[in-house]
């Protein structure tokens, strides 16, 4: 990608908002991890969420350059406003300052042996869940690395009927579509101790129990999540999520 926006000069953004506290430490935790970052010549920006796994208050994040010359083309700058020149770094205007503060103290507590640390324990958890996984009725999408681990079958709709028992069972866990799957980002609450057993023994009886019948109707919370897959004017999907929003703001 970064050649291409090399050849093309169109710059190249890389959002590292789930991973931007874990990829950073990969090698240094002693996983294998190639250049995402600014070493990859072509790449101009790197978003990363330090409310994520920087395990900071939520609603902060940041936002890098590779040079000054474009980090100004995020500046809102209105000089000819009645009140004399008004300029702040992006659009969004003030932040507060209480959460900024918070943020750096998180940063200054972890440290970078902190953060080399969560990273060794989440890649390894993640990895594991990934092999236990892979021996059960569904098959883990891609080749996880890091964080975050998917699983879809060939032989059922797993969004639609495994979905909802795990959630029964107090798992919190995200539904996707295309394909239909789960999956499941890996915290510092998954390397605790007997956890990753827990969940795979879980996984296990769920799915076992759904093959055993893989034609059964669907239905429940999974069913309404997957149900726009088989809506042929998508932007229906899209007026009903702006309507669901305006009631938010009605209420």
């Amino acid at each position: 990608m970064a050649k291409l926006g090399l050849r093309y000069k169109v710059g190249v953004h890389v959002d590292s908002c789930l991973g931007g506290f874990v990829v950073p430490f990969m090698e240094e935790a002693g996983f294998e991890m190639d250049p995402f970052d600014f070493r990859v010549e072509g790449v101009t920006s790197i978003s990363a969420d330090t409310h994520k796994y920087g395990f900071a208050p939520k609603g902060t994040s940041v936002i890098m350059y590779s040079s000054k010359s474009i980090r100004r083309m995020q500046y809102f700058v209105a000089s000819d406003w009645t009140g004399g020149v008004y300029a702040t770094p992006s659009i969004v205007g003030s932040r507060a300052g209480s959460l900024i503060a918070a943020t750096w103290a998180t940063l200054l507590y972890m440290g970078r042996n902190g953060y080399m640390e969560s990273t060794k324990k989440i890649v390894t958890t993640n990895r594991k869940i990934a092999a236990e996984l892979s021996r059960v009725h569904v098959y883990v999408l891609g080749s996880p690395k890091v964080n975050v681990v998917g699983v879809a079958s060939k032989e059922f709709d797993i969004l639609f009927r495994v979905y909802e028992k795990l959630i029964e069972r107090g798992w919190h866990i995200n539904g996707l579509q295309f394909p239909s799957s789960i999956h499941l980002c890996v915290t510092m609450l998954h390397t605790k101790d007997g956890v990753v057993d827990k969940s795979v023994r879980d996984v296990s009886k769920v799915v076992a129990q759904v093959a055993s019948d893989p034609k059964a109707a669907c239905g429940g919370v999974g069913a309404m999540y997957g149900v726009s897959q088989t809506i042929p004017d998508r932007s229906v999907i899209n007026e009903i999520a702006e309507g669901f929003i305006d009631i938010l703001y009605k209420c």
